[in-house]
């Protein structure tokens, strides 16, 4: 995975700046975690991702594919679409067992 994800970062200028470090995506094992400042570019990215996995045999599930936007404003759609696929909007959601909030916030998943 740490091979797709960095040729999807290498097509697609992806990531967030914290203070002088900049990070494109998360992953472990089979969850990535892509991260990007504008949804545009997020969506190019989940594009490329597909079409980097696709020739080893993997594939995007698009049903558990999420998106979170983090601060303010909170977008006010449920759904983006990507590659024909309706991709969830959430406000939160569970990342190797932390819940990562909206605001940026993150807390051990309750079970």
């Amino acid at each position: 995975m740490d091979w797709i994800t960095s040729r999807t970062a290498e097509q697609i200028p992806m990531g967030v700046s914290i203070g002088k470090e900049s990070f494109s995506d998360l992953d472990y094992v089979d969850d990535v975690t892509l991260l990007a400042e504008m949804l545009e570019t997020l969506v190019a990215g989940l594009l490329v991702l597909q079409d980097e996995a696709a020739p080893l045999g993997l594939q995007v599930n698009w049903t558990k594919t999420k998106i979170q936007h983090v601060g303010e404003p909170r977008l006010t759609q449920s759904t983006v679409q990507v590659a024909a696929e309706n991709v969830n909007l959430v406000d939160d959601f569970i990342y190797l067992r932390s819940l990562i909030s909206h605001n940026g916030g993150s807390e051990a998943e309750i079970l």
